[in-house]
Order: structure tokens, then C-alpha cells, then sequence
């Protein structure tokens, strides 16, 4: 790898404050990923089982 791959603080030294708050905003959209997934999940299990619940009062 080149040198210049990596971002440098002023002092030369890979400017590792740079990558962690870079990790930590990718780690912050990751999980906002998931949760708004887990979530429509959550809603359509809840959906299914209304659905199921009301179809079965419906048939009688």
C-alpha cells in the first residue's frame, strides 16, 4: 500500500481520531439498517397474526 492511501494527521501519523469516528458513523447507519428492518418484520409478524385472528373470528 502507499502512504497516501492512509489519511495523516499533522504530525504524519495515521490520523486514527479520523478512522473511529468514521467506524463509529458506519457502525450508526449499520445498526439503523437493522433496526428499521427488524422492525418491519416485527410489524408484518403482528399484521400476519391480526390477519389470522380475524379471519378465523370472521369463519365462525
Amino acid at each position: 500500500m502507499k502512504e497516501s492511501e492512509f489519511k495523516l494527521n499533522e504530525y504524519g501519523e495515521v490520523d486514527v481520531d479520523y478512522y473511529v469516528a468514521h467506524a463509529e458513523q458506519l457502525r450508526r447507519e449499520y445498526v439503523a439498517e437493522l433496526t428499521g428492518k427488524l422492525v418491519a418484520k416485527v410489524k408484518a409478524l403482528f399484521h400476519i397474526k391480526a390477519d389470522a385472528a380475524h379471519k378465523a373470528v370472521a369463519s365462525h
